[in-house]
């Protein structure tokens, strides 16, 4: 039976040590006018004292972000800064997420790093990210996400057919070097 292909951004699981997935409020930068997707990447960005200009997160819109990942977006931002100064976001340092691949992931390529598709990509609509891991990405180095199996769920059971539903956490040292709750303290 083939899997379902509606790519939808990552989905936080669990932590590493198995407690329910939790999220930390963040700020927006005020200058910060693109969209933010729930699902999607976003990356720490400005200095490393909080201000009201220069501190917050944005948008990741790369296809293997390196340094600053804060984590996932657990909800939608416009891009109107009146609107919302602060959103929530789940710490990449401590979970495990499920996204959709965009092809056959082979059960020996556990444990191997791939990179995002369409990264910055969503619906305005649903507001949720359209993010889905790059299953022919395995090549190479400095990946994204390491895989640690497929989820699961009966509906995602058949890791032979594309659009499977795969267990990720993020890279430490390429992703994020630095525990983000660092940041300010």
């Amino acid at each position: 039976m083939a899997n379902e292909d509606r790519p939808y951004g990552l989905v936080p699981i669990t932590t590493l040590d198995g407690q329910a997935p939790f999220t930390e409020e963040w700020p927006l930068l005020p200058s910060l006018t693109l969209i933010i997707y729930k699902g999607q990447i976003v990356l720490y960005a400005g200095t490393t004292t909080p201000s009201t200009t220069t501190y917050g997160v944005t948008p990741n819109t790369a296809t293997c972000p390196a340094g600053k990942v804060v984590g996932v977006a657990a909800e939608y931002y416009d891009g109107v800064y009146a609107n919302k100064t602060s959103i929530l976001v789940y710490n990449g340092s401590r979970h495990i997420f499920e996204i959709q691949s965009d092809g056959i992931l082979a059960v020996e390529h556990q444990g191997h790093y791939f990179a995002l598709l369409n990264p910055n990509s969503g619906s305005t609509v649903t507001g949720h990210s359209t993010s889905e891991l790059d299953s022919s990405s395995i090549v190479g180095t400095a990946k994204t996400l390491q895989s640690m199996g497929l989820v699961g769920r009966v509906d995602q059971r058949d890791a032979a057919v594309a659009h499977a539903a795969v267990k990720v956490r993020f890279r430490h040292g390429v992703c994020y070097e630095v525990d983000t709750n660092m940041f300010g303290a």
